[in-house]
């Protein structure tokens, strides 16, 4: 997916998973999350993402199914 790195870092932007509205995975291994980037000079919009994942031998193996702006509100908590 995404390698998480230190968002003071302004060189390299962030990926950020969002906690509302809440990630889920079904039975199928379809991963419905809400995502956004911070970046060197502001924080980029909400996207909601679908995600097929799979397990393959000794790894997990995730393809982007959609990518589409969010519409509602989100929440976001950074620990570092």
């Amino acid at each position: 997916m995404a390698k998480m790195t230190n968002s003071k870092q302004t060189s390299n932007p962030t990926l950020v998973f969002a906690a509302h509205p809440a990630m889920t995975v079904n039975d199928q291994g379809v991963m419905h999350a809400g995502v956004f980037m911070i970046m060197q000079d502001a924080d980029g919009p909400p996207y909601d993402v679908i995600l097929q994942i799979e397990r393959i031998a000794n790894s997990i193996n995730a393809k982007v199914m959609s990518v589409t702006p969010h519409a509602g509100p989100t929440v976001s908590i950074i620990v570092q």
